[in-house]
C-alpha cells in the first residue's frame, strides 16, 4: 500500500516536472516568433521570465503537487466572449490584429504562472481554461508598446499573484479579494500616472478604436449578456450604466452641456460595465448589494474623469483605477444590500436573473439612441476619421459624411467642420459657396470661430458677395463669443478705417481683448510703438528692425486680400528670425499649406515647435494636429494629447473642444 503511495507520488512529480519543462519551453520557444523577435524589448523579457520559471521550477522539484484537470464552462464563455471582440474588432482596427500573437504569447505565461503559483502555494494545480479570461479582460482596456512590453509581463504577473498572495474570507470560503485583472490594470494605470509616462501604453488608441466598428455597442451588449445569465451579475452591469446615464442628464439639464459630448456612456465605460466588473467572486453576493456595487462604478467614472482631465492626463483610466477600492468595499455593499432587503417589500419574481435580463434588455433598447446616434457622436467619428487617428485610417470621405450627418441633426461644430472641408476641398467637392451656407449655420448655432471663418469669406468675396461691413458684422459676434482672431480682425479694420468709420481707440480695445485671448498678433499690435497710429509707417518700423512690425504688416497685408503672398511669406521670415514667435507660428502654415512658398511639412511642424516652445498656445495646438495626422512628425497621439492641453490651459477654447473628444 505504502509502496502504491508512493508510485503515485512518484507519477505526480514527473508530471509536474514534466509540465513544468514544456511551459518554460513553450515560453522561450514564443521569443522567436517574428512578432516578438522584431523587438529586443519583447525578446530579452521573454527569456527573463522563461528564465525565472525555470529557478522556480528547480526550487519546487521536491515539493508534492496534485494535478487536476477540470474544464469550468465560465470560463471558456468568458474567454469565447473576449474573442467575439477582438475578432470584430480586428476587422476595423489594424493595431487589434497586430496584438494576437502577443495576446498568445502572454496567455503562455499566465498558464506558467498559474502552475507555478499554485505548486508553491497550494501544492494543487488545477488544469482548465482560467487563464484565459483574465489575459482577455487585461487586453481588452491595456497594451504597453513594444519598447515598454515588459510592462505588459508584468502585469500578468500582479494580476495571477494577487489570487493566492491577496485573499479573504467571505460566507467561510476563502476567495481573492480583487477582481484579478481589474487590480492588474489599475496598478499599471496608477504607476504611469504618478510616473507622468502615460506615452508608454496603447490605451488610448484602445479607447478610441473601439467606436471604429459600426456595431460595436450591440456586440459588447450581446456578449455581456451571456456572461450575465451565466453569472447573475445583470444587475451590475445595469446599476453602472443606469447610473452613468442618470447622471448625465442632470448634468445636462443643469449646464446645457453634455458630460460625454459624443455618447451618453463613453464605449469603453460600456465595456468595463460588461466585462471588467461582472466578476462574481469580487462582487456582492445580495442582489441589491449588486446594484449598487455597479451604480458606485459608474458614478465614480464622472470624479475621475474630470480630475485627470483637470491634470492634463488620459481620461481613458476612469474607467479601471475605481474597481479595487470597489473589490475592498463588497463586504460594505452587501451588508447595505441586506439591510435594505430586509426593510423593502419582498417581491417574488424581483430576485429572479431572467427577469434582470429582460428589464437591462429594455433598458439598452431605450438608451442604445443616446449610445449610437448621440449628434456628437458623428463628430467625433468625423476627427478620427479626417485625422486617421483611433486606430482607423484617413478617410475624408467618410469624414465629410459624418459631420454632413452631426450638422443635419443640428450640432454646429459638424457643419464648421464640414464648411472646412468644402474650402479646401478634401473628400468633398470645392465650393465656398457651400462651404459660406455651412458657417453660417455653425455661427447661427454658437461656434464662434465659424463666425470668424465667414467674416474672412465675406471680407474676400469667396462664396458669398464681398462686403468689409457684414465682415465687421461676423467679427464682432465672434469677439463678443471670446473668439480670438475675430477680435483682432476686426480692431485691423477699425485700426484702418476699412468696412467701420476708423477708431483708433475701439481697435486698441480690441486688440487688447484679443491679446487676453492668446492672440500674439494682436499683443504684438499694443507693444509695437510704430503700431499704435494708424498713420505710422509699419514698413519703416519693419525695416528698422522691429520683428513684431513686420509680423503685424504681414498679418495686416494679408487681412487686405493681397495679391502678393510671397511679400506676407517674406515678412513673416524677418518676423520670425527677429524672434517673433507668433510669427514663426504663422509662417508654418504657411509650409504647411504651401501658400506663397513651396510646400514643407517637416518645416511647418518645426517652425510650430519653436513657436510651441516660445509659448504660443495656438502655435501648441497646430503642432498637436500634426501629431495627429503624422504630417511632418511622427504619428503619436499621446503627444498630441499633451499640445492640445497645453493649447487649452493657454486658453485657445477649440482646443479644450478637442482635447474633450479626444478623451473616451
Amino acid at each position: 500500500m505504502e509502496e502504491t503511495v508512493d508510485n503515485e507520488v512518484n507519477t505526480s512529480q514527473r508530471s509536474a516536472l514534466l509540465t513544468g519543462a514544456v511551459l518554460i519551453g513553450l515560453l522561450f520557444a514564443s521569443s522567436w516568433l517574428p512578432r516578438a523577435a522584431q523587438s529586443d524589448t519583447i525578446q530579452v523579457s521573454l527569456w527573463i521570465m522563461a528564465a525565472m520559471s525555470a529557478v522556480f521550477l528547480f526550487l519546487l522539484r521536491n515539493t508534492p503537487i496534485k494535478i487536476e484537470r477540470s474544464v469550468r464552462k465560465h470560463h471558456v464563455v468568458q474567454f469565447l466572449m473576449h474573442g467575439t471582440i477582438f475578432a470584430y474588432w480586428a476587422t476595423v482596427v489594424d493595431a487589434v490584429a497586430d496584438q494576437f500573437v502577443l495576446i498568445g504569447i502572454q496567455i503562455v505565461l499566465a498558464y506558467a504562472l498559474d502552475f507555478f503559483l499554485s505548486w508553491w502555494k497550494r501544492e494543487r494545480w488545477v488544469c482548465g481554461f482560467g487563464p484565459l479570461p483574465v489575459i482577455g479582460s487585461i487586453n481588452l482596456f491595456l497594451w504597453f508598446k513594444d519598447e515598454w512590453w515588459y510592462l505588459q509581463l508584468l502585469m500578468v504577473v500582479l494580476a495571477f499573484a494577487s489570487k493566492p498572495l491577496l485573499r479573504w474570507t467571505r460566507e467561510d470560503r476563502s476567495v481573492h479579494i480583487f477582481n484579478p485583472s481589474a487590480i492588474a490594470l489599475a496598478a499599471m494605470s496608477l504607476g504611469v500616472l504618478l510616473a507622468g509616462k502615460t506615452d508608454i501604453p496603447w490605451g488610448q488608441t484602445i479607447a478610441t478604436s473601439l467606436n471604429a466598428p459600426t456595431y460595436m455597442f450591440e456586440v459588447i451588449f450581446a456578449v455581456g449578456i451571456a456572461v450575465q445569465v451565466l453569472f447573475d451579475t445583470t444587475l451590475v452591469t445595469a446599476g453602472a450604466a443606469l447610473s452613468v446615464w442618470v447622471l448625465g442628464i442632470i448634468y445636462y439639464q443643469v449646464t446645457g452641456w453634455w458630460f460625454f459630448n459624443d455618447t451618453h456612456i463613453p464605449i469603453a465605460v460600456f465595456l468595463g460595465m460588461n466585462l471588467l466588473i461582472t466578476d462574481p467572486t469580487t462582487s456582492p453576493k445580495n442582489k441589491i448589494g449588486r446594484l449598487l456595487f455597479g451604480a458606485t462604478y459608474g458614478l465614480a467614472v464622472f470624479p475621475l474623469w474630470s480630475g485627470l482631465q483637470a491634470f492634463g492626463r488620459p481620461t481613458f483610466y476612469d474607467k479601471l483605477l475605481q474597481v479595487p477600492l470597489l473589490n475592498l468595499l463588497v463586504p460594505s455593499f452587501e451588508r447595505l444590500g441586506n439591510w435594505l432587503t430586509e426593510r423593502l417589500p419582498q417581491i417574488s419574481w424581483a430576485g429572479d436573473n431572467r427577469v434582470h435580463v429582460g428589464i437591462w434588455l429594455t433598458v439598452f433598447l431605450c438608451l442604445r439612441p443616446g449610445l449610437i446616434d448621440h449628434p456628437g457622436k458623428a463628430v467625433s467619428h468625423g476627427h478620427m476619421f479626417a485625422r486617421g487617428v483611433g486606430g482607423v485610417e484617413k478617410d475624408t470621405r467618410k469624414a465629410a459624411a459624418l459631420f454632413r450627418k452631426s450638422c443635419y441633426r443640428g450640432v454646429p461644430l459638424g457643419c464648421f467642420e464640414l464648411a472646412v472641408l468644402h474650402l479646401a476641398g478634401d473628400g468633398v467637392p470645392q465650393d465656398p459657396a457651400k462651404a459660406a451656407t455651412l458657417l453660417n449655420t455653425a455661427c447661427d448655432g454658437g461656434e464662434f470661430g465659424a463666425c470668424t471663418e465667414l467674416g474672412l469669406l465675406t471680407y474676400e468675396g469667396r462664396g458669398v458677395e464681398r462686403s468689409p461691413t457684414q465682415a465687421a458684422t461676423l467679427y464682432d459676434r465672434a469677439c463678443k463669443g471670446d473668439e480670438a482672431n475675430g477680435c483682432a480682425n476686426l480692431g485691423l479694420m477699425y485700426r484702418d478705417g476699412d468696412g467701420v468709420p476708423s477708431n483708433p481707440e475701439r481697435a486698441t480695445s480690441l486688440f487688447k481683448r484679443a491679446c487676453t485671448l492668446e492672440h500674439e498678433g494682436a499683443c504684438a499690435l499694443i507693444k509695437s510703438p510704430n503700431l499704435g497710429d494708424p498713420k505710422a509707417d509699419p514698413v519703416a518700423a519693419c525695416e528698422a528692425g522691429d520683428a513684431a512690425a513686420c509680423g503685424a504688416l504681414a498679418v495686416r497685408e494679408e487681412q487686405r486680400g493681397t495679391n502678393q503672398p510671397k511679400r506676407v511669406v517674406d515678412l513673416l521670415t524677418r518676423a520670425c528670425e527677429g524672434g517673433h514667435l507668433s510669427s514663426c507660428n504663422t509662417l508654418g502654415g504657411k509650409y504647411a499649406m504651401g501658400l506663397g512658398v513651396t510646400k514643407n511639412i517637416p518645416k511647418a511642424a518645426a517652425l510650430a515647435q519653436t513657436a510651441c516652445d516660445g509659448g504660443i498656445p495656438d502655435a501648441c495646438g497646430n503642432l498637436a494636429g500634426m501629431y495627429l495626422e503624422g504630417q511632418g512628425v511622427p504619428r503619436d497621439l499621446n503627444r498630441a494629447r499633451t499640445l492640445l492641453s497645453k493649447a487649452c490651459s493657454g486658453g485657445v477654447t477649440r482646443a479644450c473642444q478637442f482635447l474633450k473628444r479626444l478623451s473616451p
